[in-house]
């Protein structure tokens, strides 16, 4: 099987386990709202005129509660009405459970539950945002997802897991320099400005919360659910070329040593020079070993 051949046969396989998810990722401009709702289907109950509803609603509150058109009052009453009165946060250990469960990352669980993760709360302050015609977009920082109103005069950026705090480039440097400390001065001032001038797009935001969700469901050892999580970042990205390897090694930790052979090969066929080559090599032997002896 060639290598068109491979990547077409598992993007196949993905978009008939997720057709709605597929055909909304794929689309020229995937809506936010329903790429990230549709994110959870397989894994919770999905309801798209739902939640369409709900965050309908949530925007009539918001945009009755915002004083006038301008930065600071847009930002308030987000802030105001998703925060305080609708009580949007982050999970709390001792009541909410485990902290990075993977309820606080499906959007539908978090608008029910109004309990969810940086990446979950931004979606739905975004999702708001968006059918007010605000101009508030995401920002992918490595630790945090925040929220910058790029209408405002300087910077003004929200976190949603902390609403209360206003933050601005200084706190967002802040934010970077554990990460990313160890550059000059001057390339971590460029690298800080070209993050926060970064567009990202829907299926960014998507990305990152599926990403999100396969560490959660792996070390709860939900293969089944992992398996789920990366054939819709495959959809997402078909050139993750990364992804492919981990779903072949999902695909062998459930038994299923074909579809685990086809996503390898492809792996070792597209990464010639990955560093773990040689490990996946042994892994497909062992596998081919299994096949040929059933």
């Amino acid at each position: 099987m060639s290598t068109v051949e491979a990547r077409d046969v598992i993007l196949r396989e993905a978009a008939r386990c997720h057709p709605r998810f597929a055909a909304e990722a794929m689309a020229d401009a995937p809506d936010l709202l329903r790429l990230c709702t549709l994110a959870a289907e397989g894994l919770a109950p999905v309801d798209l005129d739902g939640a369409d509803r709900q965050i309908g609603f949530l925007a009539y509150l918001v945009g009755q509660a915002c004083e006038a058109d301008t930065a600071p009052a847009r930002v308030a009453a987000l802030r105001r009405v998703l925060a305080e009165e609708e009580g949007f946060a982050g999970p709390i250990g001792d009541i909410d459970g485990e902290v990075d469960d993977p309820r606080h990352l499906l959007l539908p669980h978090v608008v029910a539950d109004r309990r969810g993760l940086p990446i979950a709360l931004a979606t739905v302050y975004l999702a708001v945002a968006q059918r007010l015609g605000w101009p508030i977009e995401g920002l992918d920082f490595p630790t945090h997802f925040l929220l910058r109103d790029t209408g405002a005069e300087g910077i003004l950026i929200l976190d949603p897991c902390n609403p209360g705090v206003s933050l601005d480039r200084e706190d967002c440097r802040q934010l970077l320099r554990p990460a990313f400390g160890r550059l000059p001065e001057a390339a971590f001032d460029r690298f800080c400005d070209m993050r926060l001038a970064a567009v990202v797009t829907p299926r960014i935001i998507a990305a990152r919360m599926l990403k999100q969700l396969e560490g959660s469901y792996l070390r709860r050892e939900m293969y089944d659910e992992v398996r789920l999580t990366i054939q819709k970042l495959l959809l997402l990205d078909q050139a993750a070329i990364a992804e492919m390897r981990d779903l072949g090694e999902i695909h062998h930790m459930l038994g299923e040593h074909r579809q685990a052979l086809t996503c390898l090969r492809l792996y070792l066929d597209e990464a010639p020079y990955a560093a773990d080559r040689v490990l996946v090599q042994r892994v497909v032997r062992q596998i081919e070993q299994q096949v040929s002896g059933a």
